[in-house]
């Protein structure tokens, strides 16, 4: 599968959705499709791969971040002596939080992602969460 490939839609044709296959514009198989979880959009298998590929290559993206920054609390370095870093992310949508992210973006766009989250370690977040809560209670 060619890079060209990936940057396409892959479309699907001939649909058969008593059997869960079709075929797609692209690759040309006749293979299994996956209907996304709450939508009617089918997926075609070398779509998902290129997810599922994505996703690991960007865990060690996000892991080498961590390790390359620090705590925006207490300034401690990511995945020293402290081993639970967390991107704050209480007040994002689901579908911009880092887990999904890593899913669907580059490398490189992933990056850009991680450097708008603040990064903190495990000592400090629950204050930062506690904090964000209180600052919810006030509005309200």
């Amino acid at each position: 599968m060619t890079s060209s490939s990936l940057a396409t839609a892959h479309v699907l044709t001939d649909i058969d959705f008593w059997h869960m296959t079709a075929t797609c514009s692209v690759c040309g198989r006749h293979s299994p499709i996956y209907v996304t979880r709450g939508s009617q959009v089918a997926t075609c298998l070398a779509v998902l791969r290129k997810r599922h590929d994505w996703g690991i290559r960007n865990s060690d993206v996000i892991v080498e971040y961590i390790q390359k920054h620090q705590c925006k609390r207490c300034g401690v370095w990511g995945l020293g002596l402290e081993k639970d870093f967390k991107f704050f992310e209480l007040h994002l949508l689901y579908a911009q939080k880092i887990r999904i992210l890593a899913r669907t973006l580059e490398p490189e766009q992933l990056i850009l992602e991680l450097e708008k989250r603040d990064l903190y370690c495990g000592k400090c977040y629950p204050y930062i969460v506690e904090s964000y809560r209180e600052k919810i209670r006030l509005l309200k």
